[in-house]
């Protein structure tokens, strides 16, 4: 996982996927940015929501949301990220969103009021 920038509000996020004990797991972490003091506590001022949409066979598709506002996305003193936002598709359903065994994911920041 690498971080990268939100370009709304300079945010820096990670976000992972992984197979973990039949799941099919996306987690979401704020983390430090470069410019960021690691003696200094993060907290979530603006608001965000993150969408992914995961794009299957015959028209399916998945919309999964992390938002600031149902998650603490808090980074504590000397530590690099936030708790992991995690949204867990079960392998049973996850069929339904591969295409040729591959998962399409299509991810963007929406504005928040």
């Amino acid at each position: 996982m690498h971080p990268f920038y939100n370009t709304m509000n300079v945010m820096s996020f990670k976000l992972g996927a992984a197979y973990v004990e039949n799941n099919f797991r996306i987690g979401l972490n704020r983390c430090r940015g470069k410019y960021d003091h690691a003696a200094d506590e993060i907290a979530m001022t603006t608001p965000f929501s993150f969408t992914v949409n995961i794009f299957g066979n015959n028209g399916n598709c998945k919309l999964l949301q992390f938002i600031n506002s149902e998650h603490d996305y808090q980074i504590l003193i000397n530590s690099g990220l936030s708790k992991c936002a995690l949204k867990v598709i079960s392998n049973e359903e996850i069929d339904n969103f591969t295409i040729d065994g591959h998962i399409h994911l299509h991810c963007f920041f929406n504005n928040v009021s």
